[in-house]
């Protein structure tokens, strides 16, 4: 009975676990001319409803033959960084070619998934062009803090049911 408990709370704990979350890259145009402004919206999704963004580290890569980074504006879903809710770790632009995102927040969970949309900008990326061409964009690297949040009822029900076993058990017993 004991290996049946274990493997059934081994089950729920992984199934509670799973994350789908998929980041993007938005971009308003493709084909730039010397001078144009482009914007780059870094997009996650797949959040459900049960799963959180704590903080990211994204490294953003680019053509800086054809562009030239200018700022990047970062959204307030993990938190305010003016009111001490999240801080700002990026480096930007630190390798020719290369944008740094890192972000932590310091909400906790029940505040970021009362907060968070199931997809939603975590960061919004200016280039100028600096040559004709073709802008091209890709991640790099990432690295995503996404935590599954038990649903409260789930647990509970949870309880019960080992409540309930262990209550057959000691009957059998």
């Amino acid at each position: 009975m004991k290996k049946f408990m274990l493997t059934t709370i081994a089950f729920l704990v992984l199934a509670v676990s799973a994350q789908a979350a998929t980041l993007s890259l938005s971009i308003d145009s493709a084909t730039v001319s010397t001078d144009d402004v482009i914007t780059l919206d870094l997009v996650i999704s797949g959040l459900d409803g049960t799963t959180i963004l704590g903080g990211f580290d994204i490294d953003v890569a680019f053509d800086s033959g054809v562009l030239a980074f200018g700022d990047y504006t970062l959204s307030d879903w993990l938190g305010s960084i003016d009111d001490f809710e999240a801080d700002d770790y990026s480096e930007g632009e630190y390798v020719d070619g290369l944008v740094n995102l890192c972000v932590i927040s310091y909400l906790s969970a029940s505040e970021l998934l009362a907060s968070q949309p199931d997809s939603f900008t975590l960061a919004t990326l200016s280039f100028t062009a600096i040559d004709n061409g073709t802008a091209a964009f890709s991640i790099d690297h990432q690295d995503l803090s996404v935590e599954a949040v038990p649903v409260p009822s789930a647990i509970v029900l949870l309880g019960l049911g080992m409540l309930g076993l262990a209550g057959l058990a000691r009957k059998d017993a």
